[in-house]
């Protein structure tokens, strides 16, 4: 977690979890083909090793998505319980990565959908020159986080997130409502911390030293 600047515009000086906006580039249909170069899956069995995990109904974020009303009509997009994944693991790359040295999270394993090894994942370590040029560029253009996994030739490690919760800010809380999807990942080891008193004031390193496992 994060304690966020008292000059901030929302939630001011609160105790918060990297993460931000969805973006269009999240839902790029591009990515299949990132899937399928890099782990030989197709766009079936990308959706189906997620989609078949998930039970009950869908939040609105997944199913309304407000993102999707910018894209083009006819334009093939990705199944949204990828590109949200996604979009969450871009964000704590451009926000974490900030603080805590570099959090990707990014896999080569071929059968991610059936190891336990993709389950537990590590940060991908980049130069400190490499990790601020893509950390800027992912920041100003987030269609730039698909040429970083290309140039890595990996791709986000989807199946490493778990669902936990999706939460609607109430309309007395704040000027804007945000809807947040939030996903638990485990760390194979604690990240590096740095602080720049700017955004963000103060992080918080929380790390479980046990086996992380979670039932189906």
């Amino acid at each position: 977690m994060v304690k966020r600047s008292g000059g901030s515009s929302f939630m001011a000086s609160a105790f918060v979890f990297p993460g931000g906006q969805v973006e269009l580039s999240d839902f790029d249909h591009r990515w299949y083909g990132l899937f399928s170069r890099h782990l030989g899956l197709s766009e079936e069995t990308v959706n189906s090793s997620v989609s078949d995990e998930i039970v009950g109904p869908r939040p609105p974020i997944v199913r309304q998505s407000i993102t999707l009303r910018k894209h083009t009509a006819g334009t093939p997009v990705l199944n949204p319980d990828i590109a949200l994944r996604i979009a969450a693991i871009r964000e704590t790359f451009e926000e974490a990565g900030k603080y805590f040295r570099s959090i990707l999270l990014l896999t080569s394993s071929r059968q991610p959908q059936n190891s336990s090894n993709s389950r537990l994942t590590s940060a991908v370590e980049l130069s400190p020159s490499d990790l601020s040029e893509w950390q800027l560029r992912v920041r100003n253009d987030s269609s730039a986080f698909l040429e970083l996994c290309d140039t890595l030739q990996l791709v986000p490690n989807i199946w490493a997130l778990y669902e936990w919760s999706d939460w609607l800010t109430p309309v007395s809380v704040g000027h804007r409502r945000f809807d947040t999807i939030f996903y638990v990942a485990c760390l194979a080891g604690r990240p590096v911390v740095r602080v720049d008193n700017a955004e963000v004031t103060k992080p918080i390193v929380k790390m479980i030293t046990t086996t992380c496992q979670f039932s189906p």
